[in-house]
């Protein structure tokens, strides 16, 4: 599985069990209730694009995502 997409989906939490997804590159999870997500997905070295828009993260949350996939293009 290299993409997924789990946007609209009113997700409050995301699954741990995603950072297990070692080939994915590509990660949808716009328009969802989102605070945060899980220190897991910085298990997923393979990823290149994280899309998390329309999610009520805190700027400071933003900051620690970034610095979870440093590699990783994250839309906010």
């Amino acid at each position: 599985l290299t993409s997924l997409d789990l946007g609209d989906n009113q997700l409050r939490t995301v699954p741990k069990v995603l950072g297990n997804l070692k080939a994915l590159t590509w990660l949808g999870l716009s328009k969802n209730q989102l605070r945060t997500v899980p220190k897991e997905l910085g298990n997923l070295k393979a990823l290149t694009e994280l899309y998390l828009k329309g999610n009520p993260i805190s700027d400071k949350e933003k900051q620690k995502i970034k610095k979870l996939l440093p590699k990783c293009k994250v839309s906010f």
